[in-house]
C-alpha cells in the first residue's frame, strides 16, 4: 500500500458492517447465504454508455412498460411473496445472480429492519399519474433509477429498482431516515468546551478529532477514548439521526470526564489492497493514538485514561489496552463477549424467525454459517476474501485472539456493559462468556443495562434496526452517569 493508493473520500465502500448485516440491503455488496459477500447484481456498463434524455420513466415503444410500473410490480410482488414474479422482469444478468431463494432471503432482511405490516408508502411521484414511487433518475448507462419506499410497522424502507427497456437490472434497499438529531437533555454547554485534535499513529494516516474538556472541574481530569464499531465511522458514530458517541462526549464531559472522538481510519481514507484491512490497520492503532493523544492534554491526569469501545471496538479493547502503555482504565459496551462472526449467525437466526418459524432450508443455511464461522476460525483463510463483512487479512489476524482471556490478563479495571434489547450482539450468550472469562478477576464487572440497544438508546417495545432511522433518541442516562461515576474510581491513584 503507497501514498499513491490512498485517497480521501466519505467511506470506504469496501469494507462493511460486521455487526450490522441487515442495515443495508446491497450498498454496493450482498451478503450470500453462506455469509460470504459478493458484488451487487446490477448489469450497469462503467464506460461508453449514452446519457439518457427526456423523462426516464417514458415508454420507448407501445409495448414497454414505464420504469415506474415496472419497479412498483417489483415491489408489490416481494410484498405479497411471490419471488418469482419479482423475479419475472429481471435481465439475465440479474436472474442469474438472484435466485428466488436469494432474493426471499434478501427480503427477509428487510423486513426484520422494519417490521410488519408492510405496505408501499404513497409519495408525489414521477411517470404515470397515481404511481406511488419517487422521482425517477437517470443512470450511466441509460436506465431509470426508480424509488419506491414502504413503510413497515416500525421503520421506512426505500427499494431502488433500475429499469432499462422494461427489464429490471439492478435492485437495492436501504433503510430511509425520518427526524434529526437533538443533544441530550443532561448535556450541559456552559460545563464543557471542544477543541479539534488530530489523531495520528506515526503511520501516515492522521486523522480528525474532537476532545471535549470539562470547564468546571480544578485539576487534571479522568479522560475516556472512545473506539468506533463496525464500518467506515465518522467521529460521532452516526447511524440515521443517532450520533451516540457525540451524547457519550457532551454527556460525560458535563460530568467533568474528558472524551476523545475521532474519525475512523476506514472513513478517512482508501486502500487499494484489501489484504491491508487488518484489525491493527483499521482499528487497534489509532485508538492506542488517541489514549496517547488525549493523555497528553493538560487538562487530563496523564494516568488517568480509559478506553471505551463499542461493538467491534469492545472486541478489540482488550487488545488495544494491552497495546497501549497508558491505557488505565477499560469499558467494554455492547462487545461480543464470542467468537466475532457469531453475531452475524445470531442476526441472522432472528431473521429467519421473524416470521414465526424457521424453516429446514433456513436451518441448512444457518448450519452452513456455522461451518464457514468454523473456517475463518481456522489459519490460513484467503487473505482477499470477505466473509461476514470482513476481509480474509481481519479474520487470519484474530485465529487466536480470545478478547476475554486477554481483558482477563489486563492489569487495569474492565467493566462490560451489555444492553438487554440488543439485536447485532446476543445478549444472553455474550455476558454469559464476559462473566465466564472475568470471573474471580479483580477489578473486572459484568452489568446489564435494561432496555438498551445495540447503540446504547433506551428502546421500548420491540427492537427493529428501522427504529434506528426514525426515531431520534439519545444515550441512556444511566448509562453515561454510571460510567462517569465508575472512571474517576477506576483510575484513582
Amino acid at each position: 500500500m503507497t501514498g499513491a493508493g490512498l485517497r480521501r473520500r466519505r467511506a470506504l465502500q469496501a469494507l462493511g458492517s460486521a455487526l450490522a448485516v441487515a442495515t443495508a440491503g446491497c450498498f454496493g455488496s450482498t451478503s450470500t447465504d453462506d455469509g460470504t459477500t459478493e458484488p451487487t447484481p446490477t448489469e450497469r456498463p462503467t464506460t461508453g454508455a449514452p446519457e439518457p434524455t427526456g423523462d426516464p420513466t417514458a415508454t420507448t415503444t407501445s409495448d414497454t412498460p414505464t420504469a415506474g410500473t415496472v419497479a412498483r410490480s417489483v415491489v408489490q410482488s416481494l410484498l405479497a411473496g411471490d419471488y418469482e414474479a419479482a423475479r419475472s422482469p429481471f435481465s439475465s444478468a440479474l436472474a442469474g445472480q438472484l435466485s428466488a431463494q436469494r432474493l426471499e432471503e434478501r427480503w427477509k432482511k428487510q423486513r426484520w429492519s422494519i417490521g410488519g405490516p408492510e405496505r408501499i408508502r404513497p409519495t408525489t411521484g414521477a411517470g404515470a399519474p397515481g404511481t406511488t414511487t419517487s422521482e425517477a433518475t437517470a443512470t450511466a448507462d441509460g436506465a431509470a433509477s426508480v424509488v419506491v419506499h414502504v413503510q413497515g410497522g416500525h421503520g421506512r424502507l426505500a427499494a431502488t429498482v433500475d429499469v432499462r427497456d422494461g427489464a429490471v437490472t439492478g435492485l437495492s434497499f436501504a433503510l430511509e431516515q425520518t427526524g434529526s438529531y437533538s443533544p441530550p437533555t443532561y448535556a450541559r454547554p456552559d460545563r464543557y468546551r471542544e477543541e479539534p485534535v488530530t489523531v495520528d499513529a506515526g503511520t501516515g494516516y492522521p486523522l480528525p478529532g474532537t476532545v471535549t474538556l470539562p470547564t468546571d472541574r480544578d485539576g487534571p481530569v479522568p479522560g475516556l477514548v472512545l473506539v468506533h464499531g463496525s464500518g467506515p465511522q465518522d467521529r460521532d458514530e452516526t447511524v440515521g439521526p443517532q450520533r451516540p458517541f457525540r451524547d457519550l462526549s457532551v454527556g460525560l464531559a458535563s460530568r467533568g470526564v474528558a472524551v476523545l472522538r475521532y474519525r475512523k481510519r476506514t472513513r478517512e481514507y482508501s486502500v487499494d489492497d484489501v489484504t491491508a484491512l487488518t484489525p491493527d490497520w483499521t482499528v487497534v492503532e489509532d485508538a492506542v493514538a488517541g489514549v496517547r493523544t488525549l493523555s497528553a492534554r493538560p487538562a487530563v491526569r496523564t494516568d488517568g485514561v480509559g478506553l471505551l469501545g463499542h461493538s467491534l471496538g469492545g472486541y478489540l479493547g482488550p487488545k488495544i489496552a494491552e497495546r497501549s502503555d497508558r491505557a488505565a482504565a477499560l469499558v467494554l459496551a455492547n462487545a461480543p463477549g464470542r467468537a466475532l462472526w457469531r453475531a452475524n449467525r445470531y442476526q441472522l437466526r432472528q431473521i429467519y424467525a421473524w416470521d414465526g418459524s424457521v424453516s429446514d432450508e433456513e436451518r441448512a443455511r444457518l448450519d452452513r454459517i456455522e461451518r464457514v464461522g468454523e473456517q475463518v476460525s481456522a489459519e490460513g483463510f484467503p487473505a482477499a476474501r470477505r466473509v461476514f463483512g470482513q476481509y480474509g487479512a481481519f479474520w487470519n489476524a484474530v485465529t487466536d485472539y480470545d478478547q476475554g482471556s486477554v481483558a482477563a490478563g489486563l492489569s487495569i479495571p474492565v467493566t462490560v456493559r451489555q444492553g438487554s434489547r440488543d439485536i447485532q450482539v446476543p445478549p444472553e450468550s455474550s455476558t454469559a462468556a464476559w462473566r465466564t472469562a472475568l470471573d474471580g478477576v479483580a477489578d473486572a464487572s459484568v452489568e446489564r443495562h435494561a432496555g438498551l440497544n445495540h447503540l446504547l438508546l433506551p428502546t421500548d417495545g420491540p427492537s427493529f434496526l428501522g427504529r434506528y432511522y426514525t426515531e431520534p433518541r439519545n444515550v441512556a442516562q444511566p448509562f453515561v452517569d454510571d460510567i462517569a461515576d465508575w472512571l474517576p474510581r477506576a483510575t484513582s491513584p
